[in-house]
């Protein structure tokens, strides 16, 4: 199990189930692509590596909804090491600098329900039969399974579609910044940059849905940075309530003997390093709906993307192994 930090205390875990320059794509295609690598849940290398390692850990940390916490925080030895090309000081970790944090309340009521909205207006023709549909506001890009469409622009020459005002942009945008700016006093960094993509993720449960590609199977055990190299630091700002507003869902950090669970809660934010150290996992929702604000920030200026949210189509950084 992580060590705990110092600056709180954790309960034992209730006897209950474990329910540079920036480089843009060049084309539609290449966009098309690249939304894809970036929202596969898991990688096939992620699903092979992890998908038996984790059947029969115990859970024996549970930090429930119902029970809020003004911050809990969790210290991991960390996966890179100070000799690593990779390592940038006054950002990256090593030793038992990294690990997990969390935060309720961290935005107000209010502000969940307009997130949500925000939600819903871009997944509106979109299915809601079972299953992820997972939005960019900030590319206009949407995924479900019944494919990738862009709520701005039909193709990058198409005049924008009005979607959201300039209320609902600016929440985004102080929303994203005020995570990075937790991020970075949680870990005490020096620099930190916010990256493509962010999400809000909708899942819907249904026992009849059954996925149609990988890219649906969101359940499955992964860890971030295997997905997309540049990844640092995650967050996640949850938009719904555990047991309320659905059930299943639960998420897990997944170690080597044991397991730490949450249920997600409106306004509960989620911090972690992204690398190997924070394997982890969302479980299958059974039933309702479950929203979640995703987004990742790196170390490395050169990754750094813009935040447009300014209703037109925008696309990511080529992926690149550099």
């Amino acid at each position: 199990m992580a060590k705990q930090g110092g600056r709180s205390r954790s309960a034992k875990a209730p006897n209950k189930p474990t329910t540079t320059k920036q480089t843009k794509s060049s084309s539609w295609s290449t966009t098309q692509s690249l939304l894809l690598a970036a929202v596969v849940v898991v990688i096939a290398v992620g699903v092979s590596q992890y998908g038996s390692s984790h059947a029969n850990v115990s859970s024996d940390l549970y930090i429930p909804r119902s029970l809020p916490v003004n911050h809990k925080r969790f210290d991991i030895v960390c996966h890179m090491k100070k000799k690593s090309p990779a390592f940038i000081p006054g950002c990256h970790k090593v030793g038992k600098q990294c690990g997990r944090a969390l935060r309720d309340q961290f935005v107000t009521p209010e502000e969940v329900v307009q997130l949500r909205e925000i939600a819903e207006v871009g997944m509106a023709n979109r299915s809601c039969l079972g299953g992820p549909t997972i939005m960019d506001i900030n590319t206009g890009f949407v995924k479900d399974g019944d494919g990738l469409v862009n709520i701005y622009q039909s193709h990058p020459k198409a005049a924008p579609i009005p979607r959201f005002t300039a209320e609902q942009f600016d929440l985004y945008r102080r929303t994203i910044e005020k995570i990075r700016l937790a991020l970075i006093e949680e870990f005490q960094l020096e620099h930190l940059y916010f990256t493509a993509p962010t999400f809000i993720t909708r899942i819907v449960g249904n026992a009849s849905w059954e996925p149609t590609e990988i890219h649906d199977e969101y359940w499955h055990p992964h860890v971030d940075k295997d997905n997309t190299r540049h990844y640092d630091y995650s967050g996640l700002l949850y938009l719904s309530d555990y047991g309320l507003d659905f059930t299943g869902g639960l998420f897990a950090f997944i170690d080597k003997k044991s397991e730490q669970v949450v249920e997600p809660a409106r306004g509960r934010l989620m911090m972690f390093t992204s690398s190997k150290e924070n394997l982890h996992q969302v479980r299958r929702v059974e039933t309702g709906t479950r929203y979640v604000m995703s987004m990742w920030f790196t170390c490395d200026e050169r990754r750094r993307f813009k935040n447009f949210l300014d209703g037109k189509m925008h696309v990511h950084f080529k992926r690149t192994d550099s």
